[in-house]
């Protein structure tokens, strides 16, 4: 019963994942969260993401004269407003479904890290996907959270990803597109240094 919500859920949401991979999550989940106890504190998989948007590369780029050159894609969708459009959402989520399959193991896992240890974002992440579960199940699996920790964790072990995730870097990061630099289409060292501190230390603030 809960591998098939699961996977349901999974269609639903426009990211199929096999049935019968489910089964064996359960097992790496807790393989999983023993890791967890020894990862470092620093965020290069937030760090690689800040660079694609920026400069569409996962390298930081040479700061030697002080500046590097954004993107034409980040120029382009770089002013007021925009953080609201859909227009941007959408080109966000095409990013992020190429992107965060690009991710290394050890990258994915600092992801779901960070998710679980922002206690804000993963219960809001646990809503929606409950809300989910309710819509379409009259009966609900026994352990929702549990269901939930596994759709999570799947991305790290199997490189699956699913909406919740690629919902939960698009708030993340979608306010990055308003950030003014002094000389664009520029971006100076010490702005980057600026911006990337933001982006590897802040919490989603969801309304």
């Amino acid at each position: 019963m809960h591998n098939t919500c699961v996977g349901v859920v999974f269609c639903l949401l426009g990211l199929l994942v096999p049935l019968f991979r489910l089964a064996n999550v359960s097992r790496i989940f807790f393989v999983l969260m023993k890791e967890k106890a020894t990862k470092k504190s620093s965020k290069p998989a937030f760090q690689k993401i800040l660079n694609y948007l920026l400069f569409q590369d996962f390298t930081t780029p040479d700061f030697s004269s002080g500046y590097a050159n954004l993107s034409e894609s980040f120029v382009e969708n770089n002013k007021t407003g925009i953080s609201t459009e859909e227009v941007l959402n959408s080109k966000l989520i095409d990013i992020f479904k190429i992107q965060l399959l690009n991710l290394n193991y050890e990258d994915r896992g600092q992801i779901i890290d960070t998710i679980l240890d922002d206690k804000n974002s993963y219960d809001v992440l646990l809503f929606l996907f409950t809300m989910e579960i309710e819509k379409h199940f009259k009966n609900k699996p026994d352990n929702i959270q549990a269901e939930f920790l596994k759709m999570l964790l799947y991305y790290q072990s199997d490189n699956q990803l699913n909406t919740l995730i690629l919902i939960y870097f698009r708030l993340y990061f979608v306010d990055l597109f308003e950030a003014k630099f002094s000389k664009s289409p520029q971006i100076s060292e010490q702005e980057y240094e600026s911006v990337l501190k933001i982006y590897t230390t802040k919490k989603i603030q969801f309304e």
